[in-house]
């Protein structure tokens, strides 16, 4: 990966859409409103839109053609489950440090860049470094209420960390995050790559909103039901327990991981058994057994 790298591009920014009409030219001005020292360039990779979201890019991308570089797909990779970000776009990264933004959602700190550059910059001991945001729910904007310690390491990350990202800016990895073979049966991936750079190093947060999420139902895990959002929450546990017991061997992080899931299974499984879903119930406690 780090063949890419051009020393006039500091930091990559890697932006996934798919079908955000409404929401994309906010995510990108949003970007390139960013005051900072260096530069930077912003790879948008758009998974076969069909609702003019890619006319919005073409026109972006003839405005800005130095520094918008969309990734136009003839084909729909999240059916393939192909993971956008970690497979597709941080090998193109040409910037020393990558920086994500998911299409329907947004900074709201013009100095978001240069905080978390400097940050880094200061302290190569760490390998990410994250902050608060707020989120966005039928018009309503709300600052998560969430306190986490400023630095961790991988085990402590493993045990209470969480992530967004749309917060994450990171070094450009020597490695691919999605080790090869490793498949996702369900496709939230996130979590995964983020745990697995604190390999590399401590993780560092700051306590500090710079950015929205957008809530909706046109989102993949917001606008699935109970079941599938159990699905994907414990199957990403799963697949980093599988990882940190067959891959980067790690017995505490393992034991971390499953204390974790467990604790994630229960308002699932209680709104399971409240509304009598007793096969749906039957299957997750199975799934969580089986951890």
């Amino acid at each position: 990966m780090m063949d890419n790298l051009n020393k006039e591009i500091e930091v990559t920014v890697c932006v996934v859409t798919y079908n955000h009409k409404d929401y994309i030219r906010k995510c990108l001005d949003s970007i390139l409103s960013q005051e900072t020292t260096f530069k930077y360039e912003v790879i948008v990779h758009d998974d076969c839109s069909t609702d003019g979201t890619t006319d919005i890019l073409r026109e972006y991308e003839k405005i800005y053609p130095d520094v918008i570089k969309p990734i136009y797909n003839q084909e729909n990779r999240y059916k393939l489950h192909i993971a956008y970000y970690a497979n597709i776009m941080f090998p193109l990264a040409q910037g020393k440090y990558i920086a994500c933004c998911d299409g329907d959602d947004y900074w709201t700190d013009k100095y978001k860049l240069q905080k978390q550059f400097e940050i880094m910059e200061k302290n190569p001991n760490y390998s990410l470094c994250y902050h608060n945001y707020s989120i966005l729910r039928d018009g309503e904007i709300v600052l998560r209420n969430i306190k986490r310690p400023s630095v961790q390491n991988l085990e402590e990350a493993a045990s209470d960390f969480s992530v967004q990202t749309t917060s994450m800016f990171f070094r450009n990895p020597h490695v691919c995050l999605i080790p090869s073979g490793f498949t996702f049966k369900y496709r939230v991936y996130q979590f995964f790559w983020a745990l697995r750079l604190a390999e590399f190093g401590d993780i560092y947060y700051i306590d500090e909103a710079m950015s929205v999420a957008r809530v909706h139902a046109g989102g993949i895990f917001n606008g699935s039901d109970n079941k599938r959002r159990f699905q994907m929450s414990i199957g990403n546990l799963q697949n980093m327990i599988d990882w940190y017991s067959k891959g980067n061997v790690q017995p505490k992080v393992v034991k971390a991981l499953k204390k974790r899931a467990r604790c994630a299974a229960k308002p699932y499984i209680v709104s399971a058994a409240k509304h009598l879903r007793l096969k749906e119930l039957i299957e997750m406690l199975s799934m969580v057994v089986s951890l």
